[in-house]
């Protein structure tokens, strides 16, 4: 496998969205990237951050993430295989936290533009489970609402987690990392 070049980080622009589940794709590069490292380049369509890879956070709203994955591809040359898409995931249980190879987009409508704009779904995920809405709440509501305290612990725990892996992942060892990521919870 390649080691990853690029790390984008999926979410909604805006204090609005900040502290809401979809942002949790978001949360995971706070964990490393000081506000004071980004640079908005408005041609990109994104926030980036250049270290030893790229790590990016779209400007668009999520459901457009897929105009500065492809912008970031195609300015930085890189291939959809050493790209990284952080984002939350409703099928996953919070606090619950996968690094997966390709794949549909379950409904992620980032993802799906990504997919969209890429032309491949053959690039990484990292999956951040936010857990499913209880009832009749909309999907759409629940995602852009804040988790609860307890919630957002867990989030956070999963994310500390991923921390801990994250250079095997940078370094295109992928087998290992899974391994340790998904034994650990």
């Amino acid at each position: 496998m390649f080691p990853v070049k690029l790390v984008v980080a999926l979410g909604n622009p805006g204090d609005r969205y900040a502290l809401t589940r979809h942002n949790a794709g978001v949360w995971f590069l706070d964990f490393f990237v000081s506000s004071s490292q980004w640079k908005t380049v408005s041609s990109l369509h994104a926030r980036v951050c250049k270290e030893n890879v790229l790590y990016a956070v779209p400007i668009t709203y999520m459901n457009l993430s897929g105009q500065a994955v492809q912008s970031l591809c195609h300015y930085y040359k890189i291939d959809p295989k050493e790209v990284l898409i952080v984002h939350d995931d409703i099928d996953l249980p919070v606090g619950s936290i996968r690094l997966k190879w390709a794949g549909g987009h379950a409904g992620h409508n980032g993802l799906r533009d990504i997919i969209t704009c890429l032309g491949t779904q053959n690039f990484w995920r990292l999956r951040i489970g936010v857990g499913r809405p209880q009832g009749v709440e909309p999907v759409d509501s629940y995602v852009l609402s804040a988790p609860s305290a307890d919630d957002r612990f867990l989030i956070n725990a999963s994310l500390q987690r991923a921390f801990s892996v994250f250079p095997l992942v940078l370094s295109g060892s992928f087998e290992e990392a899974i391994q340790k990521l998904h034994s650990i919870f």
